[in-house]
């Protein structure tokens, strides 16, 4: 058989996998992904004879293939409910399970009525709330300027920059969300990376988030 076209097959399939990793947040459908690549362009080395995209591109699948039995054998011990899950897939899909549980554990989960202020502008804040049910007003020199809802953060601004809160935020229906400590939340992450690369990754997400649907509501298109 003519070398040439399973060689065509299996590079465009390796670079349709690749391309594909970034159509996804879930982390082990990454690594399965990354993992299947890796071996397609093995696939591919070997039909033309490359021993070092065969070296290379094994390592790159054998990689991700360990790490996909990491995360298998991880996510054995952990226990989340249904909406648990869906926030860790929407919010926190970097983190591993078994960490994102660790998370959870650190915080408390609350539910409040409405009209229930979480933030109240210029004075101190002392922890961070995710919303996983409800919405709430984000409130600026008595003038409305946001709306919050099930994936947001209120108090991450104070969180990182060690300000009183930018705006009074209340909720506008009943509200269920996680409440974590500053105090809880530096105790977790200076003992685990993982964590903390995760609650960066997902603060940075959602502040570029409601950026751009303040850009939107404002009729912009940029800073």
């Amino acid at each position: 058989m003519d070398p040439f076209w399973p060689s065509i097959i299996l590079i465009n399939l390796s670079y349709i996998l690749l391309i594909s990793l970034s159509l996804f947040r879930r982390l082990m459908t990454i690594r399965i992904l990354g993992a299947a690549a890796g071996f397609a362009a093995a696939g591919y080395g070997i039909v033309v004879g490359d021993w070092s995209i065969i070296a290379w591109e094994t390592v790159f699948g054998a990689i991700n293939s360990v790490q996909v039995a990491r995360l298998v054998r991880e996510s054995r011990g952990v226990h989340l409910t249904d909406s648990e899950r869906e926030l860790q897939q929407a919010v926190f899909w970097k983190m591993s399970m078994p960490h994102f549980q660790r998370l959870l554990r650190a915080g408390a989960w609350v539910e409040a009525g409405e009209r229930t202020e979480l933030t109240r502008e210029g004075r101190p804040v002392s922890h961070i709330a995710l919303i996983a049910a409800g919405m709430a007003a984000v409130v600026q020199d008595g003038k409305r300027v946001a709306t919050c809802h099930r994936g947001d953060f209120i108090g991450e601004m104070a969180y990182l920059s060690g300000n009183p809160a930018s705006a009074t935020v209340v909720a506008e229906t009943p509200l269920r969300y996680i409440l974590w400590t500053f105090e809880e939340l530096g105790n977790l992450i200076e003992g685990d990376p993982e964590i903390r690369r995760g609650l960066e990754g997902a603060l940075s997400e959602n502040l570029i988030e409601k950026l751009m649907r303040h850009h939107a509501s404002d009729g912009t298109t940029g800073p």
